[in-house]
């Protein structure tokens, strides 16, 4: 014959695990929802250089950004040419942010201007040698943590 099982153990685990995953789904959706507006705006300033002959990496960098940690974000730029790195958060998140672009010894390169949107930078640059360069971001108004979203193009 067949022994039972005693089955509660196991259906307890499960309903907590079941639970937990419910408790976290609302949490990633609300990510998503700020990583599609970051995005959103990102390509909205996108589209005026594009305009003015800039192409742009199809890839988009996309981070948390926390108020009290500012995050930096590894690029390579090539001698001669032009670049303008776009960097924005959800118009609706109330937050602005600031950043500079640095080269390996830490110099600040290019110019940094606030974008017409709420909570977007620009940064136009002409590096002077190929390499790897450090876009610093930070967020300089915002209590909470936000989604940023950046991307490089160049002409």
């Amino acid at each position: 014959m067949m022994a039972l099982m005693n089955t509660t153990p196991m259906r307890i685990v499960f309903s907590v695990l079941i639970a937990a995953a419910f408790a976290v789904v609302p949490e990633l959706h609300a990510q998503i929802r700020g990583e599609n507006k970051a995005l959103e705006t990102l390509m909205d300033s996108v589209e005026t250089y594009e305009k003015d002959g800039y192409e742009f990496r199809q890839q988009a960098w996309v981070g948390i950004l926390k108020p009290e940690l500012g995050r930096a974000v590894r690029v390579q730029f090539f001698k001669g040419l032009e670049y303008k790195v776009c960097i924005s958060v959800p118009q609706d998140s109330g937050a602005k942010v600031a950043a500079v672009l640095l080269d390996g010894e830490g110099k600040q390169v290019g110019q940094a201007d606030p974008s017409e949107g709420a909570g977007n930078v620009v940064i136009s640059a002409k590096p002077r040698r190929t390499g790897y360069y450090a876009v610093a971001i930070r967020l300089v108004e915002g209590k909470k943590d936000v989604v940023c979203a950046m991307t490089q193009g160049w002409k």
